[in-house]
């Protein structure tokens, strides 16, 4: 999930403002007094308040539906960890632009297990998809000499045929070898495809409600403040950008409040004025690049507050008043997606399961099939023969 509301707004206007008051040589005592609330021991001469004020939702559609991610990256839960150190991630532009366009990381599974408040180890399975096989006699090796137990899938190819593991051919998962136990036919080749281990990265440090793009060239993963140690997160990453996510989100239209006092009116004056040109004709540009859009902005009327009746001093007060929009959303991971579909014959059912003719023979009356979904020809009168493949005009 990911959302800009009152604190992630009022924070970065307190940012700005004493980014912008910093540099003024007269002003050096106002920049610890830029604050969210009246939080002060005593009152300053000076300050600057920002408060949030009431938000309404902006509809882009109708079920806050935006559309399908397509994306290199998804974040993915694992069993039963909580899943909540990591609010959102998103693809390094900047990274994937420094390397000519290509994605920096290797298509793979990235585990995150997070060991402490701020630190956290990256596992790594990479995808191995297509690796040609070259066999001699009855075994062969995998290029990288090892694999992921449970990972390696072998395919007979031209026929796209799925092999076995126990009926066709064993594997050694640390040395990486194949033995065949049926050899493969004439003019065929394996491909295999499988996940490699690498070594974990680590450890990584992390902050609470900051992003992280170190860890995972061409990842930026922001951790909010929901971390909790021991919690284990996935990161898919695929060659190719395909559908990851059904993304719903909007946007709201939030209203803030700043208030300005001081004990002179003219510094008070000055300090509204310099700030509204500020946010309106310097930083609003700034913001917009963050997501946050500056609508409108008005300066209120003045007031003042009794500072010390007995000397007759006060206070003078004025306001401003600003309506912002920011981005949220939210991602719903869509299921894994389907790599290819192969059709199975009676035959293919046979040598999956090692049957003879023979065999194949007496168990054709007990191997269940689809009802309902077979191939009929037209039922013409006439047309005789019942061939699969055409009928025959007698």
């Amino acid at each position: 999930m990911f959302y800009k509301l009152t604190d992630a707004v009022i924070n970065r206007i307190i940012l700005e403002l004493r980014r912008f008051w910093s540099t003024h040589p007269k002003y050096q005592e106002l920049v610890g007094n830029i604050q969210g609330k009246y939080s002060f021991d005593s009152r300053p001469q000076m300050g600057i308040i920002v408060k949030g004020g009431s938000a309404s939702g902006v509809n882009l559609s109708w079920d806050n539906f935006i559309g399908t991610v397509i994306s290199h990256i998804g974040l993915k839960h694992i069993g039963n960890n909580p899943g909540t150190s990591i609010e959102w991630i998103h693809e390094d532009a900047i990274a994937i632009q420094n390397n000519n366009g290509i994605f920096p990381s290797a298509p793979g599974l990235y585990f995150i297990d997070i060991t402490k408040e701020d630190e956290f180890f990256v596992d790594v399975l990479q995808t191995v998809n297509g690796e040609a096989l070259l066999i001699s006699g009855e075994t062969s090796f995998l290029q990288y000499g090892k694999f992921h137990p449970g990972s390696l899938t072998l395919w007979e190819y031209p026929s796209r045929f799925q092999l076995v593991e126990g009926t066709n051919y064993t594997a050694d998962a640390t040395t990486g070898e194949i033995t065949f136990l049926i050899p493969p036919a004439q003019n065929t080749f394996i491909q295999a495809d499988y996940r490699l281990p690498l070594p974990s990265t680590g450890p990584h440090k992390f902050a609470i409600n900051q992003a992280n793009n170190a860890a995972i060239p061409g990842v930026v993963m922001f951790f909010g403040n929901r971390v909790v140690v021991g919690d284990k997160l996935g990161i898919l990453i695929n060659a190719h950008r395909t559908p990851m996510s059904l993304e719903y989100g909007g946007r709201w239209s939030l209203n803030l409040d700043i208030d300005f006092f001081a004990r002179d009116v003219h510094r008070q004056r000055e300090i509204a004025d310099r700030s509204l040109m500020y946010l309106w004709g310097i930083a609003r540009s700034y913001l917009s690049t963050d997501g946050i859009e500056v609508l409108d902005a008005s300066l209120g009327g003045e007031s003042e507050e009794v500072y010390d009746e007995t000397g007759d001093e006060y206070f003078f007060n004025s306001s401003l008043s600003m309506t912002v929009e920011t981005e949220w959303s939210l991602r719903v991971p869509l299921l894994p997606a389907i790599q290819q579909i192969l059709p199975y014959s009676l035959d293919d059912l046979a040598r999956v399961a090692g049957l003879s003719d023979a065999d194949l023979i007496k168990e054709r009356g007990n191997i269940r099939l689809a009802e309902g979904f077979e191939l009929r020809p037209f039922a013409d009168p006439y047309f005789v023969g019942r061939n699969a493949n055409y009928e025959l005009i007698r």
